[in-house]
């Protein structure tokens, strides 16, 4: 019996002594900015802006310096649509650490959202040119939409090829260059362009008839046909199904 005893004593205090560690542990995270900016990119990477910006303001709280949580900030606020409060924060980032490349490139697209077309080019730009900016292909892109947008066709062209030789598997430069030369008239570089999309952006809506406009323009039916009757159960948008009513329409009388 005495050992009996002697056992569930041991066990209590085993017991204890680890409540009484995932306490210190749960209370050292509470403490640590790092930890809270972690927890906020996990709900930021589940769409959850809010439980996102109550971490990451927790952490500059913790530490009013912690530039990668004024990063997180604006981008939660943007993912929310509130795109003033996204460029305090992004402009703040900047402030803490000037060379952090990522947040001009994050702010840049806030201004792109807004109509703010100048400010929005100085930024990209600014990014695009930053030699140590690993994701300068997306500053580019940024750049390549924003002249497509002004209808600036061949300075959108420059800029987007320069994404793709950048990262040679980037699908979003391969379907913006296919849908330029689809707008310039050189219908079978579009289709190559979107056919290299298809490679990384698997069962796109939009790319597909993207790809199916270009066949239809390039005089190549059969093809365009068979685009548009596979993705037409998938379609939601109600002008892309009108739209490709029509073009099915169209074959029809062609052939």
């Amino acid at each position: 019996m005495k050992i009996q005893i002697i056992s569930v004593i041991a066990i209590c205090a085993l017991l204890f002594s680890c409540a009484s560690e995932q306490t210190k542990l749960q209370r050292s995270r509470e403490k640590d900015p790092k930890y809270q900016y972690d927890v906020g990119t996990v709900y930021l990477g589940n769409n959850r802006a809010d439980d996102a910006i109550r971490h990451f303001g927790s952490s500059i709280r913790l530490d009013p310096d912690f530039y990668l949580a004024y990063n997180g900030l604006g981008l939660a606020y943007m993912m929310k649509g509130q795109f003033d409060i996204s460029e305090r924060y992004f402009l703040k980032c900047l402030e803490v650490k000037p060379d952090f490349t990522e947040a001009r490139n994050n702010l840049g697209m806030v201004y792109q959202e807004t109509g703010q077309l100048d400010k929005a080019e100085r930024q990209f730009r600014m990014a695009a040119e930053d030699l140590t900016y690993s994701s300068r292909h997306l500053s580019y892109y940024n750049l390549a939409r924003l002249y497509y947008l002004h209808e600036k066709d061949q300075e959108a062209l420059d800029c987007v090829q320069t994404a793709v030789k950048m990262r040679a598997e980037f699908g979003l430069g391969y379907h913006l260059q296919g849908v330029l030369y689809n707008r310039m008239g050189r219908y079978d570089e579009a289709i190559n362009n979107y056919k290299l999309a298809q490679k990384s952006i698997k069962d796109d809506v939009n790319l597909s008839y993207n790809l199916g406009v270009a066949y239809f323009n390039n005089n190549q039916m059969a093809m365009a046909e068979r685009i548009f009757e596979e993705i037409y159960p998938d379609v939601t948008e109600a002008e892309m199904k009108t739209k490709i009513d029509e073009y099915l329409k169209a074959i029809k009388k062609l052939v």
